[in-house]
């Protein structure tokens, strides 16, 4: 067992949580609130079409212009992984923190002025791959921050915080989008303008955060992470356990000599043990987005509308789905003092294929069955619970897997093929309606059952495990 003798200063929490919690609900608000302003989208985009070609809006190239709008924001957080371990090598990370809360409301501007003055769909897409680009280096960054700031016992806890304010971030984006607060012809604007507050709230902040102690060391050396590290410590006296820490953080052996630093990706792809933390991260990143998530979050008003439900109803059931999902998080992060990570996620996994079985009957079925047509948002209600452990667990069991040698392109790596699967979700879940219907969700299932199989034999157990006994299992595997 780790000791847990040092403890995180205040000083280190504010650093976490405005860090943390701007990332965690901007990148499901920027998935969510145009899930309800579809509607207002396509009046505008139809005026627009009106206004350049004196015809009404085509019905194909309406679906092209929806499929673009909703999925270009994953496009440009596949690129903002991407290019995010190039970025590390010229930027500092609280200067990639600066850069995406700058690029995420650079494109929300651009949609509120492109948009709103000439009603402009190329400023909804050139914005929204805009802010994806923040979003991408975000989610790339975050269990960086996490692991190089945090006191080793309290990652697996700040991470969890992660996965529950994401889940609120998906609430505030369908409600500030919501026609009756701001998703409206006259107020959308507002919607965007929203979008903006988590980054002001980080940029505020920024003056009083520090650069990490690993990221400290890299450019000031030994003297400046050791006061950053005894900053972030409650104690004040740099004690043998940081030094013990300042070790084990910066990949030194008991020898004091080093590891070698970051590893490269070729040396991760040819080194068996990181070639398996490698896959591990890229199989949990990809699973947060193809198990069809983006199927609910963009289009679970579309979805409710097809099974026949009340106009009236769908974003109010829409909330009442994603409202579970800060209490799910926080039930789970209790739970999670009981029980294996590991089975926590198999057990969300099991209940988001039932919910799959459960929407795929109801869709199929309300014509016959009227009962059926609210079966539907039953059936989003299960898939969303189950989904709340994979959102809680993913990046928490990727940060246990890793170690701070692998990490880094892990987590780049892993980012980009989360936003893969996040743009082959939202793009093709239009025309898997039109394909094959109500068994569109048959599809990301299929997914969902392969990586529960990788999961039941190639993660390990994690639970009060230190990071040397994590290690074994990729050493003997």
């Amino acid at each position: 067992m780790e000791k847990k003798s040092v403890q995180n200063s205040w000083y280190c929490a504010f650093v976490l949580h405005v860090s943390i919690h701007p990332i965690a609900i901007m990148v499901p608000y920027a998935l969510t609130c145009m899930n309800p302003m579809i509607p207002v989208i396509e009046r505008l985009y139809n005026e627009t079409y009106m206004n350049r070609h004196g015809e009404e809006l085509p019905e194909n190239t309406w679906t092209l212009l929806l499929s673009m709008t909703m999925s270009m924001v994953l496009i440009g957080a596949f690129v903002g992984s991407l290019s995010f371990k190039l970025l590390l090598n010229c930027l500092t990370r609280k200067q990639v923190m600066i850069t995406l809360h700058v690029l995420n409301a650079s494109g929300y501007v651009i949609i509120a002025i492109g948009g709103g003055i000439w009603g402009a769909y190329e400023a909804f897409v050139l914005g929204k791959f805009v802010t994806g680009l923040g979003l991408g280096l975000g989610l790339s960054i975050i269990p960086l921050i996490i692991n190089e700031t945090s006191v080793p016992h309290r990652r697996e806890f700040y991470s969890a915080v992660f996965g529950t304010s994401m889940s609120s971030g998906s609430v505030i984006g369908v409600f500030v989008g919501w026609s009756k607060v701001l998703g409206t012809d006259e107020t959308w604007v507002g919607v965007m303008l929203f979008g903006m507050i988590t980054s002001a709230v980080y940029l505020g902040g920024v003056y009083w955060i520090e650069e990490t102690p690993y990221q400290a060391k890299l450019k000031y050396g030994n003297q400046q992470a050791k006061r950053i590290l005894e900053k972030l410590r409650s104690g004040g006296r740099f004690s043998s356990d940081l030094e013990m820490e300042m070790k084990s953080l910066l990949g030194e052996t008991s020898d004091g000599s080093t590891e070698g630093g970051v590893a490269t990706l070729s040396e991760v792809l040819t080194t068996p043990q990181y070639r398996r933390h490698f896959i591990g991260s890229i199989v949990l990143f990809s699973y947060m987005m193809i198990c069809g998530l983006n199927n609910i979050l963009f289009f679970s008003d579309q979805i409710f509308l097809s099974a026949n439900v009340d106009p009236e109803v769908v974003t109010p059931a829409t909330l009442g789905v994603l409202s579970m999902g800060p209490i799910v998080s926080v039930g789970g992060m209790f739970l999670l003092k009981f029980i294996e990570p590991k089975k926590l996620l198999l057990f969300g996994s099991v209940v988001m294929i039932l919910g799959d079985i459960f929407m795929t009957t109801s869709q199929a079925t309300y014509e016959q069955i009227p009962a059926m047509t609210y079966g539907a948002i039953a059936a989003v209600f299960v898939f969303y619970f189950g989904y709340m452990f994979l959102n809680l667990l993913a990046l928490m069991i990727v940060g246990s897997i890793t170690i701070d040698r692998t990490r880094p392109v892990c987590t780049n790596i892993g980012g980009a093929a989360l936003w893969f699967s996040a743009w082959l979700v939202g793009f093709l879940a239009t025309y898997l309606k039109i394909w094959i219907g109500p068994f569109a969700f048959l599809v990301w299932m299929g997914f969902t059952i392969i990586i529960t199989v990788y999961i039941i034999f190639y993660l390990p157990n994690t639970k009060g495990k230190t990071s040397e006994e994590i290690q074994e299992f990729y050493k003997n595997n």
